[in-house]
Protein backbone atom coordinates (compact mmCIF):
# COMPACT_ATOMS: atom_id res chain seq x y z
CA UNK A 1 0.00 0.00 0.00
CA UNK A 2 1.42 3.59 -0.88
CA UNK A 3 1.54 5.63 2.30
CA UNK A 4 3.55 8.76 0.89
CA UNK A 5 5.24 9.66 -2.36
CA UNK A 6 8.42 10.04 -3.64
CA UNK A 7 9.23 13.36 -3.05
CA UNK A 8 8.41 13.44 0.39
CA UNK A 9 10.44 9.51 0.96
CA UNK A 10 13.51 11.24 -0.85
CA UNK A 11 13.80 14.60 1.01
CA UNK A 12 13.29 12.02 4.71
CA UNK A 13 16.11 10.14 3.05
CA UNK A 14 18.37 12.67 2.58
CA UNK A 15 17.69 14.21 5.94
CA UNK A 16 18.12 10.41 7.61
CA UNK A 17 21.30 10.17 5.87
CA UNK A 18 22.63 13.69 6.54
CA UNK A 19 22.92 14.11 2.37
CA UNK A 20 22.39 18.01 0.35
CA UNK A 21 21.66 17.45 -2.82
CA UNK A 22 25.59 18.05 -4.02
CA UNK A 23 26.38 15.13 -1.89
CA UNK A 24 23.71 12.90 -3.49
CA UNK A 25 24.89 14.14 -6.67
CA UNK A 26 28.53 12.97 -5.86
CA UNK A 27 27.47 9.67 -4.09
CA UNK A 28 25.04 8.95 -7.46
CA UNK A 29 28.14 8.82 -9.48
CA UNK A 30 29.90 6.67 -6.88
CA UNK A 31 26.80 4.38 -7.85
CA UNK A 32 27.10 4.56 -11.35
CA UNK A 33 30.77 3.63 -11.40
CA UNK A 34 30.08 0.31 -9.57
CA UNK A 35 27.53 -0.48 -12.06
CA UNK A 36 28.46 0.59 -15.26
CA UNK A 37 32.41 0.02 -16.21
CA UNK A 38 34.89 3.20 -17.50
CA UNK A 39 31.79 5.36 -16.44
CA UNK A 40 32.87 8.71 -16.66
CA UNK A 41 29.77 10.43 -16.20
CA UNK A 42 28.52 12.83 -13.04
CA UNK A 43 25.59 10.61 -11.91
CA UNK A 44 22.07 12.40 -12.26
CA UNK A 45 22.15 15.59 -13.08
CA UNK A 46 21.51 18.33 -10.36
CA UNK A 47 18.92 19.61 -12.35
CA UNK A 48 16.98 16.61 -12.46
CA UNK A 49 17.81 15.72 -8.72
CA UNK A 50 16.31 19.52 -8.27
CA UNK A 51 13.22 18.79 -9.85
CA UNK A 52 12.79 15.12 -7.62
CA UNK A 53 13.33 16.59 -4.75
CA UNK A 54 10.74 19.54 -5.77
CA UNK A 55 7.93 17.01 -6.68
CA UNK A 56 8.34 18.60 -10.71
CA UNK A 57 9.17 15.20 -11.86
CA UNK A 58 9.21 11.39 -10.53
CA UNK A 59 12.64 9.28 -11.27
CA UNK A 60 12.40 6.46 -13.60
CA UNK A 61 13.49 2.82 -12.48
CA UNK A 62 16.96 3.34 -13.57
CA UNK A 63 17.68 6.44 -11.88
CA UNK A 64 15.40 4.69 -9.05
CA UNK A 65 17.85 2.46 -8.29
CA UNK A 66 20.68 4.51 -8.54
CA UNK A 67 19.18 7.04 -5.69
CA UNK A 68 17.64 3.92 -4.12
CA UNK A 69 21.58 2.24 -3.54
CA UNK A 70 23.23 6.06 -3.06
CA UNK A 71 20.61 6.79 -0.22
CA UNK A 72 20.93 2.92 1.49
CA UNK A 73 16.97 2.61 1.45
CA UNK A 74 14.84 0.16 -0.35
CA UNK A 75 13.27 1.40 -3.65
CA UNK A 76 9.80 0.55 -2.50
CA UNK A 77 10.51 2.43 0.47
CA UNK A 78 11.18 5.41 -1.90
CA UNK A 79 8.14 5.66 -4.07
CA UNK A 80 6.52 5.52 -0.80
CA UNK A 81 5.14 2.22 -0.10
CA UNK A 82 4.52 0.85 3.26
CA UNK A 83 7.62 -1.64 3.55
CA UNK A 84 11.20 -1.08 5.66
CA UNK A 85 12.93 1.49 4.56
CA UNK A 86 16.29 -0.63 4.95
CA UNK A 87 17.79 -2.55 1.66
CA UNK A 88 16.32 -6.10 1.69
CA UNK A 89 19.57 -6.87 0.45
CA UNK A 90 22.57 -5.81 -1.27
CA UNK A 91 23.20 -6.94 -4.80
CA UNK A 92 26.57 -5.02 -5.06
CA UNK A 93 28.04 -7.76 -2.18
CA UNK A 94 27.11 -10.45 -4.34
CA UNK A 95 29.80 -10.00 -7.05
CA UNK A 96 32.01 -9.46 -4.24
CA UNK A 97 30.95 -12.43 -2.42
CA UNK A 98 31.30 -14.04 -6.31
CA UNK A 99 34.82 -13.21 -6.68
CA UNK A 100 36.22 -13.97 -3.61
CA UNK A 101 34.24 -17.69 -4.05
CA UNK A 102 36.11 -17.80 -7.69
CA UNK A 103 39.63 -16.93 -6.43
CA UNK A 104 39.13 -19.39 -3.70
CA UNK A 105 38.11 -21.79 -5.99
CA UNK A 106 40.87 -21.46 -8.77
CA UNK A 107 43.79 -20.81 -5.83
CA UNK A 108 42.67 -24.15 -4.79
CA UNK A 109 42.60 -25.90 -8.21
CA UNK A 110 46.02 -24.44 -8.99
CA UNK A 111 45.12 -21.60 -11.60
CA UNK A 112 46.00 -19.12 -9.31
CA UNK A 113 49.14 -18.71 -6.78
CA UNK A 114 48.04 -17.88 -3.12
CA UNK A 115 48.51 -14.44 -3.13
CA UNK A 116 47.09 -13.46 -6.16
CA UNK A 117 43.45 -12.20 -6.47
CA UNK A 118 41.33 -11.51 -9.79
CA UNK A 119 39.30 -8.11 -10.47
CA UNK A 120 36.10 -7.94 -11.31
CA UNK A 121 37.13 -7.62 -15.04
CA UNK A 122 39.33 -10.62 -14.60
CA UNK A 123 35.81 -12.39 -13.26
CA UNK A 124 33.47 -11.15 -15.74
CA UNK A 125 35.87 -11.92 -18.46
CA UNK A 126 36.28 -15.73 -17.13
CA UNK A 127 32.58 -15.87 -17.02
CA UNK A 128 31.88 -14.87 -20.51
CA UNK A 129 34.61 -17.02 -21.49
CA UNK A 130 32.35 -19.82 -19.51
CA UNK A 131 28.81 -18.80 -21.85
CA UNK A 132 30.77 -18.89 -24.35
CA UNK A 133 32.48 -22.21 -24.49
CA UNK A 134 29.39 -23.68 -22.33
CA UNK A 135 28.88 -26.81 -25.11
CA UNK A 136 32.45 -27.70 -24.52
CA UNK A 137 32.51 -27.52 -21.00
CA UNK A 138 29.78 -29.55 -20.76
CA UNK A 139 30.98 -31.63 -23.19
CA UNK A 140 28.12 -31.07 -25.81
CA UNK A 141 25.43 -31.97 -23.35
CA UNK A 142 21.74 -31.33 -24.29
Amino acid sequence: MVIDNFTNRLNQAMRIRNMRQVDLVNKTKDVMRQHIENYRGNGIDKTLLSKYINGAANAGNDNLFILAEALDVNEAWLLGYDVPMERQEDISNYKEEEIKLLTDILTRKGFLDKDEKITEEDFNKLIEFAKANKQFIMNDKK
